[in-house]
């Protein structure tokens, strides 16, 4: 098991989950300072999940196709992207945004991160998962500390702490994590084609006999 690349997919797996934490932190003073409407707020304190939850899944199986690692980087910084415009904006709109980019950036970093432990896990399956999961327990506990402290400050400086722990991990993603080539679709099928064709050559055509008539 590769020890060190189970423990960055497990810090960018909490990633995931403390971004949610730090969100409901700061959503009351953003909601105020920004002036959402009820339905505008109910709406805005959700959105990110939805967006996480429609990609996570798919991520997974894009992580396959384009290679796990270069889907992993991209996902960690377009979450740190959605949250650094919510940081800034300074509108309703750029929030909603933000939030919908980071929600689509977290789906993808949880979806690659669990996908990728299989291959840095080996035979050790059982404990990279226990040190992913634990992981993710220290992330959202360091993560939701320092962004409930910094949201006594100002609720956009809240909304830093992912950009800032997702661009730390994407840096160091390219050292520890190996570059997995990708499973394209058609390098399979040809594959499969050889296989198949090997298989056609090595059995000679046969060709099928008739059976006799019965005499009446």
């Amino acid at each position: 098991m590769n020890r060190t690349a189970v423990a960055l997919l497990g810090l960018a797996g909490g990633v995931q989950m403390v971004d949610p934490t730090i969100s409901s932190i700061a959503f009351v003073e953003a909601s105020e300072d920004l002036g959402f409407s009820p339905s505008m707020a109910a709406l805005a304190a959700s959105v990110s999940t939805l967006a996480l939850a429609a990609t996570v899944i798919a991520t997974g199986a894009v992580a396959d196709r384009l290679g796990r690692r270069r889907v992993f980087i991209a996902a960690l910084l377009t979450a740190a992207a959605g949250n650094v415009i919510v940081a800034v904006g300074p509108t309703t709109p750029m929030y909603m945004g933000g939030r919908i980019i980071a929600g689509i950036g977290l789906g993808a970093v949880f979806g690659s991160a669990f996908a990728f432990v299989r291959d840095v896990a080996g035979e050790e399956m059982g404990k990279a998962l226990g040190l992913f999961a634990a992981l993710n327990g220290a992330v959202i506990v360091v993560g939701g500390l320092a962004g409930g402290a910094l949201a006594a400050w100002s609720w956009r400086l809240a909304f830093l702490v992912v950009p800032a722990l997702c661009v730390l991990l994407a840096l160091a993603s390219r050292s520890v994590l190996p570059d997995i080539q990708p499973l394209g679709a058609g390098r399979v099928g040809h594959r499969g084609c050889a296989v198949r064709s090997q298989q056609g050559r090595s059995r000679p055509h046969q060709p099928s006999e008739s059976l006799p008539l019965a005499s009446p």
